[in-house]
């Protein structure tokens, strides 16, 4: 349960550095952006995609 709790945090600690870092926002449950959005958000958002195909670099 412990390293739950440890890869939650630092999934969103990342998540939140690299909002700050590029600049970006995500919208919140308001529909405003911010840059301090929680994980849990980001799972219901991302919920139901179930193939994500990104490109190559170089390509």
């Amino acid at each position: 349960m412990v390293l739950r709790l440890i890869i939650f945090l630092i999934a969103k600690w990342n998540l939140r550095t690299k909002l700050d870092d590029d600049n970006e926002t995500f919208p919140d449950q308001k529909g405003e952006s911010t840059k301090r959005t929680t994980m849990i958000w980001i799972f219901f958002k991302f919920q139901g995609i179930t193939e994500l195909i990104t490109p190559k670099k170089g390509k």
